[in-house]
């Protein structure tokens, strides 16, 4: 045998020796292939057991409880009840709606909670039919009351409304009979108001809240309501007296009418 042959078994036990010894002190192949989290350095940050993610909490500023929506081609008007008892009122022409706000007491916005909670819809239908046109206002109620169901109807202006929706309006444009109509956007003319105690004549130009311009003309059979023609508008718009002042803003003048 060659003295190289002799050195090189003389060596390999050796070798093997070493090679056992640095395996030993290695951590297992899985361990070395950890996934890299979110974590920096490659750290796995797993949620601790029995642990579930869930989403942060609304605060009660921001939830919606009640939120009535009505609009057509020429104004808008959007009504918001936050579970806090804010009211926001945005209102005039799309893209222009100015704004207000108003807060509810904790008895007041716990009656009026009480009061939606108790109306069945169960038997209603989700959108009611009648007179339709791009004129037309059209509107969607929804409820996001607290341990119920979440409640959407759309409806439109001159639609005969079922008696849970008609209810359920009642309590919310009740609610909204305190607030003060937006001021401040762009199309704001200032704080106009019809004059105290006023009674529509026919002839009378009246201002709405979007700034289309009425004329009435005259009243229906039992006098408590008000037929009202646009005048640069083709439109036709019956109100009740008793809510003139919620969408009529302003006294323009009066037109001289003339008899037969």
């Amino acid at each position: 045998m060659s003295a190289r042959a002799v050195a090189r078994a003389a060596v390999l036990p050796v070798l093997a020796v070493v090679a056992a010894v640095t395996a030993s002190t290695l951590p297992p192949r899985a361990a070395a292939q950890e996934p890299v989290g979110a974590g920096a350095a490659g750290e796995r940050r797993d949620a601790p057991e029995g642990a579930e993610e869930s989403a942060p909490a609304v605060s009660d500023r921001s939830r919606v409880v009640v939120r009535l929506d009505c609009a057509n081609v020429l104004s808008r008007r959007e009504l918001t009840l936050f579970a806090n008892g804010t009211l926001r009122l945005k209102a005039g022409r799309p893209g222009e709606e100015g704004m207000s706000l108003a807060e509810l007491g904790p008895d007041e916005l716990e009656d009026a909670l009480a009061l939606l909670a108790e109306i069945d819809f169960d038997e209603t239908d989700p959108a009611t039919t009648g007179p339709d046109g791009e004129w037309v206002e059209r509107c969607l109620l929804e409820l996001e009351l607290p341990g119920r169901a979440t409640v959407e109807r759309r409806f439109k202006r001159f639609d005969s409304l079922p008696l849970a929706l008609a209810r359920a309006l009642a309590v919310v444009n009740g609610v909204a009979s305190g607030i003060e109509e937006p001021r401040g956007g762009p199309g704001d003319r200032g704080p106009a108001r019809l004059p105290v105690g006023y009674e529509p004549e026919p002839g009378d130009l009246l201002r709405h809240a979007d700034g289309t311009l009425y004329e009435v003309i005259t009243f229906t059979a039992d006098g408590e309501g008000v037929e009202l023609q646009g005048v640069d508008q083709p439109l036709t718009l019956y109100l009740s007296r008793g809510r003139l002042g919620d969408e009529i803003v302003e006294l323009v003048g009066r037109r001289e009418r003339r008899g037969p």
